[in-house]
């Protein structure tokens, strides 16, 4: 579905390739590149200005009920869904989640115990952690999209009465951090109903609207944790 040209752009997060050497090759061979992405006129380039061309799809899932990744019922592994996924020449994974799979005690369900025993007892976040690592051994990247505020259904705002404006803003600094040393591009969007709704005010004013007052302090809060200096020595 075409996104309204006045969706404000604004906050996904784009990660993975966080590490050794083993990453960088698989990067280079899946075509996502090496180190930091950026734009140069109409071309996506990496942090040596070789030219990234990003094919990606959806793995949803961590946006409903199941607060993690659909299909983990199947009688295949998840490494093994990935594996399939760089086969057909896929190499980047959006994954839409909402804030309720962030909540501390959320559970995951839907998962086949009998050929996933790894994932069992992991938490949705847990669950993250290994698809994120797994994908950046193979090259790929993934796209982070915080899809709806609760995983019941989509709503006309970025938040509701059960997740508040504050609870956006913190949920996205804390995957910053979590994922600090792999994130290689900055911020696009967040994820939009597909009309406007009339409970924000175009042009934006105090803690609603679509435009000048919706993003600023959500971007710079995410920006202050993601802009962080990281030592290993």
């Amino acid at each position: 579905m075409r996104r309204l040209a006045v969706v404000c752009a604004l906050l996904t997060v784009a990660l993975a390739l966080c590490g050794g050497p083993t990453q960088v090759v698989a990067a280079q061979v899946s075509g996502t590149g090496t180190g930091y992405l950026h734009t140069s006129g109409n071309q996506i380039v990496d942090s040596a200005g070789a030219t990234v061309r990003l094919t990606g799809l959806n793995w949803f899932g961590m946006e409903t009920d199941n607060k993690t990744f659909h299909g983990l019922w199947a009688n295949v592994t998840w490494k093994s869904q990935i594996d399939h996924m760089a086969q057909l020449g896929y190499n980047t994974i959006r994954v839409p989640y909402s804030n309720d799979a962030l909540k501390p005690g959320a559970v995951a369900t839907g998962i086949n115990d009998w050929v996933n025993p790894d994932l069992v007892g992991l938490s949705p976040l847990q669950i993250l952690d290994r698809v994120i690592a797994y994908a950046g051994q193979k090259g790929m990247r993934i796209i982070l999209d915080r899809h709806r505020p609760t995983s019941g259904q989509q709503t006309a705002l970025w938040y509701t009465p059960a997740v508040s404006e504050a609870t956006w803003i913190n949920d996205w600094k804390s995957l910053a951090q979590r994922y600090a040393d792999g994130i290689r591009a900055g911020a696009v969007f967040v994820n939009m109903p597909p009309i406007p709704d009339m409970a924000a005010p175009w042009g934006g004013y105090k803690a609603s609207g679509w435009g000048r007052e919706m993003g600023p302090w959500a971007l710079d809060a995410y920006t202050e944790i993601k802009s962080v200096w990281l030592h290993y020595g």
